[in-house]
């Protein structure tokens, strides 16, 4: 009986031990994926490429750009150790705004065989993400690096050759594996998914974006392309600079923002001391025009004639962005009243 009991305590105190650890593991994980959460909104370039043909070249791209300043998520260098691998690049992707995938045609050539029970292609995952990023304004460009194979010279050396010369032929086929991975992906961070593209589709449209092709000798090429992928980030990041102005302007106050008028729309108000003046001025002038087109003034009995004028005057004033308010309130006042004398001698 005791060894029994002892037994059982063993078993509990054994999964007791095995559930701390589990939680122990777990509670690292989450503030690993914390820490690199809050740290992965610093990073501009996602470095996509193929582990078994290009990780040498991913390594110079990465060190000719981070030494030029710019921020570029690498997994080799900015994947903390313990995370999950999926979860992390899918991060990275996600906080990045320029993809750059190297596609050589070493790293194309198992595209030509995918199909749709084949096992998810991590590099080709990584391209099928990138579009629907890119649509929703969540990537600002896509910039592929275009690696042809290396040819033999013997004046120049080694030499890149003409990367579309010899670019495998995709299928017409939607990877399960790989849509059923970026859905999850998406679905973690509240996003969704476009339709499902197939193979050919997602290299066809990657392929479109203006890339940087290696050309030339070896040695030089890469120089040159590093030089393209910057060039690309400075069109973004004057892009999104220009899109937050264009942003503070739509949100700024009224009062602000309101155009302001030119030097023949603006009016300087009347004091009230000179307010009489300027309105004998404007009932002489209207006068003067009255008389010119032969169409005489009967203060008399037809004043109301002169008071027409003005008012169309008036009327013609407040179609003026900013009119004069106090010369409108003089103007919706009862007509002056003229003496006797002056009516006898204009009849």
């Amino acid at each position: 009986m005791i060894v029994i009991i002892s037994g059982v305590s063993a078993f509990f105190l054994l999964l007791a031990g095995l559930l701390y650890s589990v939680s122990q593991k777990r509670r690292t994980h989450n503030a690993l994926l914390l820490e690199y959460r809050k740290q992965k909104s610093e990073y501009e370039v996602f470095l996509s490429y193929r582990v078994n043909s290009d990780a040498d070249m991913a390594e110079r791209f990465y060190d000719k750009l981070t030494a030029r300043g710019i921020r570029v998520w690498w997994d080799k260098k900015c994947l903390p150790q313990g995370l999950s691998w999926e979860d992390g690049f899918a991060d990275g992707l996600f906080a990045c705004k320029v993809f750059v995938p190297i596609l050589s045609t070493q790293a194309l050539e198992p595209f030509s065989r995918l199909n749709t029970s084949s096992r998810c292609d991590n590099f080709f995952l990584e391209q099928r993400m990138a579009l629907p990023l890119e649509d929703a304004g969540d990537l600002r460009a896509i910039c592929p690096i275009l690696v042809g194979k290396v040819e033999e010279y013997d004046a120049f050396g080694e030499m890149y050759g003409d990367f579309f010369a010899d670019v495998p032929s995709c299928p017409d086929a939607v990877v399960a594996s790989v849509e059923s991975k970026a859905s999850e992906h998406f679905a973690r961070v509240s996003k969704v998914l476009d339709a499902p593209r197939t193979v050919s589709q997602v290299l066809g449209s990657i392929l479109n974006h203006q890339g940087v092709k290696l050309v030339g000798i070896k040695s030089q090429a890469l120089e040159k392309a590093v030089e393209g992928v910057v060039s690309a980030l400075e069109s973004q990041r004057l892009s999104l600079s220009s899109s937050k102005s264009s942003r503070g302007r739509s949100d700024s106050p009224s009062g602000s923002s309101r155009p302001q008028p030119t030097a023949s729309c603006r009016f300087h108000f009347t004091p009230k001391s000179s307010q009489s003046s300027n309105v004998s001025a404007l009932v002489k002038t209207l006068s003067a025009e009255a008389s010119v087109q032969d169409q005489p003034v009967r203060a008399c009995t037809r004043s109301s004639s002169l008071w027409a004028v003005l008012r169309q005057k008036s009327n013609r004033i407040r179609a003026v962005p900013r009119p004069q308010e106090q010369l409108f309130r003089l103007a919706e006042a009862p007509p002056p009243q003229i003496k006797n004398e002056t009516n006898a001698t204009a009849i």
